[in-house]
């Protein structure tokens, strides 16, 4: 199996395969209770802009690609070669400083649901191929 490049169509169909087959992340979804999500928007990318968001509903949790279908409940915007950057860096363990983003909509809610995303990390872990930049 070839390893796919980091969150292409492939990589997220790998990690979301994993996420809707853990307890773990499924019961820390529910609790929320409704439909509920964070976006990454990255300027810069090789196609433009690039969008990941991270969603849970009373089902679990899944990765999207692509423009939002509905309104996130917080969006997180950061240039896309300093993201790859910085998930290179976490690969690797080393430590650079957070990149410089700018944050809009329920900063509660962001907070809440990146309690999931840091339960969902290690879970939908997967080898891939982070571009060199």
């Amino acid at each position: 199996m070839q390893i796919p490049e980091f969150m292409s169509p492939d990589h997220v169909a790998q990690m979301n395969r994993l996420l809707a087959d853990s307890v773990a992340v499924k019961k820390a979804a529910a609790a929320f209770g409704g439909t509920h999500s964070l976006t990454y928007r990255l300027d810069g990318a090789p196609s433009g802009v690039e969008y990941w968001t991270f969603e849970i509903s009373a089902t679990g949790a899944r990765f999207l690609l692509g423009p939002p279908a509905t309104t996130p409940d917080a969006t997180v915007s950061v240039d896309w070669t300093t993201m790859m950057r910085s998930a290179r860096a976490e690969r690797e363990g080393r430590e650079i400083p957070a990149p410089d983003a700018q944050v809009s909509g329920d900063a509660a809610m962001m907070a809440r649901l990146q309690e999931v995303v840091e339960l969902a990390r290690p879970i939908a872990t997967v080898d891939s191929r982070i571009p060199e930049v």
